[in-house]
């Protein structure tokens, strides 16, 4: 476990407030089953005529759920909501912000995708993965999120740069945890998961 976090990289100056100090731990995909207290938020959401989330916190309040995973939840949400007033993303009908970045002719999707219950998965094509294996490799098989932005090409880079507050810039990855994921010259998929409850984070790689 390492310990780590947030500082803001200067392009959504909202998102330096969005989540607190916490623990990162490389682990297993969370099954939001498992947390119902956040998943039934959902119904206290609704998207409006500008493509906002509006979320209903005093209803959300009286229905008896806790007040901090409300003030967590509604501070992901206005950080989401920053991504499209100021034309970065779109949300969709499951209230998510996408991000969609040009196609290559590389393998694989390049787009961000940060979900209102915490989770943020960056989609990586087969070159970013392997820009990300080459610097990681570069700077001793191990760096922050906030260093591996420089070994991404200019969209990616620059995008997770915008979004830096909800990633968690100083948590330490592996080039080993990404080969994986990518091999055999595939692109992959970074999730990143906030535990709203113990302002925790957990982070693991897949193959797309």
């Amino acid at each position: 476990m390492k310990k780590c976090f947030r500082k803001l990289i200067a392009v959504v100056l909202t998102l330096a407030m969005t989540l607190s100090t916490g623990i990162m731990t490389y682990a297993a995909p969370i099954d939001e089953a498992e947390d119902t207290s956040i998943s039934e938020l959902e119904q206290f959401l609704k998207k409006d005529d500008n493509g906002l989330i509006v979320f209903d916190t005093e209803a959300a309040l009286s229905d008896g759920f806790s007040n901090d995973i409300i003030t967590a939840v509604e501070a992901q949400i206005s950080s989401m909501n920053s991504l499209v007033i100021q034309g970065t993303a779109y949300i969709d009908e499951n209230y998510s912000a996408i991000i969609l970045l040009p196609s290559t002719r590389a393998r694989g999707e390049s787009k961000v995708v940060t979900h209102w219950y915490g989770l943020t998965e960056v989609y990586m094509n087969s070159d970013e993965a392997q820009d990300l294996i080459d610097g990681l490799s570069a700077a001793g098989d191990g760096a922050t999120i906030g260093g591996l932005l420089g070994f991404l090409p200019g969209n990616l880079g620059s995008v997770l740069g915008g979004i830096a507050g909800i990633l968690g810039v100083g948590t330490l990855i592996y080039r080993w945890q990404v080969e994986q994921a990518a091999a055999p010259g595939r692109g992959i998929i970074m999730y990143i998961q906030t535990d709203f409850g113990t302002t925790t984070q957990s982070i693991w790689f897949t193959s797309q």
